[in-house]
């Protein structure tokens, strides 16, 4: 009779638990991204984890990071386009052609990399609104009788 009561007690504490999740969120760091889940500081591959367990999300995190892959690209030919317009100023030459190509790697690189973080809160808070969704297990009443009932 004590076992029983026992179990069925236990029974009773461990399912009327209701069983939510932990927010993701993102910060600038002083010289990267920071990721928590919750309070907890956690590393870019957990973070790529998380968010990887839909397919949605996934689409968007993967685009991010094509985004910011090339917007470094752009910054690297800005840097290319700056070195040559040195040259060609030291020499002489016009410098209105390498100019406007760093004026403009620079734009790229600047859209990309708002493009990116754009990307990234918008898979960060389609995980979250997943979240929103709780299911209750508790001990009650039934159609026949005392029972598991789950809330959504």
């Amino acid at each position: 009779m004590k076992l029983k009561l026992t179990l069925i007690t236990s029974l009773f504490f461990l399912i009327n638990t209701s069983s939510s999740g932990q927010e993701l969120s993102m910060f600038r760091g002083t010289w990267s991204m920071q990721y928590y889940k919750d309070d907890a500081r956690i590393s870019k591959k957990d973070f790529g984890n998380y968010i990887s367990q839909d397919s949605e999300r996934e689409a968007l995190w993967k685009e991010s990071n094509k985004s910011l892959a090339w917007a470094w690209g752009a910054v690297g030919a800005q840097f290319g386009m700056l070195a040559w317009q040195i040259i060609r100023r030291n020499n002489g030459d016009s410098q209105t052609l390498p100019l406007m190509a760093n004026i403009g790697f620079g734009v790229t690189a600047i859209y990309l990399g708002a493009r990116c973080i754009n990307l990234r809160k918008e898979a960060i808070l389609s995980y979250n609104a997943n979240l929103d969704k709780t299911t209750i297990m508790e001990y009650g009443v039934t159609p026949h009788g005392l029972g598991l009932v789950m809330s959504f």
